[in-house]
């Protein structure tokens, strides 16, 4: 049932499952695919929530005001998809299909909750700003994000080892940031730049 869904789709639905749990409920709602998505830290969700300035924590607190306290289920209970849910799942297909994606993402996912019009979760996403026709421009067109510039040029004849350790120090600190989008192999390149001149100035 889930082939086609990617590493970070099938991550938002595990987290869904614990969401249910947490939360209480007898069925994944779409509530719980919303917190599930809001949690995926790769793909196009964090910069689309992001700029709908739309948190996990705050929709977690909004949701439970909503949805109010109920009795927590085992975690060794499997619990199925409410039927709103189950057609999410069918709407992210559909738009993978329409979009020629082999796979599907988190990105087809949130479509698929926007377009579950009656749910708490897509209320939610509309009153933050959130279009499917917006999602959509987003998934087909994802943002680029600019490589950092250079904070100077190496030559020889203005070479400075401090600087040039200083710079070493920054990229290798990009690097263990991971930013989605950012080609990390320009960051090696240029710190084999660095420390190539740098070998050639302490020879």
């Amino acid at each position: 049932m889930f082939e086609r869904f990617n590493e970070t789709a099938r991550r938002t639905l595990f987290f869904a499952r614990h969401e249910t749990t947490e939360l209480g409920g007898v069925a994944i709602e779409p509530e719980h695919i919303l917190l599930g998505l809001l949690r995926a830290d790769k793909g196009p969700t964090p910069h689309l929530f992001a700029a709908a300035d739309l948190s996990y924590a705050d929709a977690r607190a909004k949701i439970r005001a909503h949805c109010g306290v109920r009795q927590q289920v085992p975690t060794s209970v499997e619990l199925p998809f409410a039927d709103q849910t189950q057609r999410i799942l069918q709407h992210a297909r559909e738009e993978a299909d329409r979009l020629g994606h082999k796979y599907i993402g988190t990105g087809h996912l949130l479509v698929g909750v926007l377009r579950e019009d009656g749910s708490f979760a897509a209320g939610m996403l509309r009153s933050h700003g959130m279009t499917i026709e917006g999602i959509r421009e987003h998934i087909v067109k994802p943002p680029v994000v600019p490589e950092p510039e250079p904070l100077f040029a190496i030559t020889l004849e203005a070479f400075d080892a401090v600087v040039s350790l200083e710079r070493i120090r920054c990229l290798a600190e990009e690097l263990g940031r991971s930013r989605p989008h950012v080609d990390t192999r320009s960051l090696v390149d240029e710190i084999h730049h660095h420390l190539d001149a740098l070998k050639r100035h302490l020879a």
